[in-house]
């Protein structure tokens, strides 16, 4: 039995031509990473309860980077390219809260179901030397099907009417900011 394909000095062993006919009928992977902000803005509760407020990617000067087109910038969302395990990272540094502030939520929602999340809670709220609050982030990784969204939002929960600014994502001021790449 022959243990190599062909008759000349390219010759293949017949494991590695084996080895790689296995992967041919694999399709490539699609390159895939979104980076977006938010503009600076006042988040407000009306009333006591809590209001969601989707504000990432919400125009072209937010998205920094769409490498795969999978931003869908009308919903403020990201479409999986393909199935698989995606990493993402989330954060958000508010400028000023409000007086009846008791919480704020970063989530992370896979098609309406919560992929991640990170809870603050604020009795008092910190500052930095600068005299601005501290930015709040977490990172996930999360699996998700082939036309899959996920939606970054900020929770906002609140024991009567609260105004509460969130500072500019711009590229130049990383401090509201969502990132998602695949992982595989």
């Amino acid at each position: 039995m022959a243990t190599n394909i062909g008759t000349g000095p390219q010759d293949i062993p017949l494991n590695q031509f084996l080895g790689e006919m296995a992967f041919m009928d694999q399709p490539p992977r699609k390159k895939c990473y979104v980076a977006v902000g938010a503009p600076g803005q006042s988040l407000v509760n009306s009333g006591s309860g809590t209001t969601t407020n989707n504000i990432y990617g919400s125009s072209s000067t937010y998205v920094f980077a769409d490498l795969g087109g999978d931003w869908d910038i009308t919903n403020r969302r990201f479409i999986a390219p393909q199935t698989g395990v995606y990493q993402f990272n989330m954060g958000c540094r508010f400028s000023g809260y409000g007086i009846n502030l008791t919480y704020i939520y970063m989530t992370a929602y896979v098609d309406n179901y919560r992929a991640g999340g990170q809870r603050v809670h604020l009795w008092s709220p910190e500052t930095d030397s600068g005299g601005t609050y501290r930015p709040h982030s977490f990172s996930g990784a999360v699996y998700m099907l082939e036309g899959d969204s996920i939606t970054p939002s900020i929770r906002i929960t609140s024991s009567g009417s609260s105004t509460n600014t969130v500072d500019s994502g711009l590229q130049s001021q990383n401090d509201t900011f969502f990132d998602i790449y695949y992982v595989g």
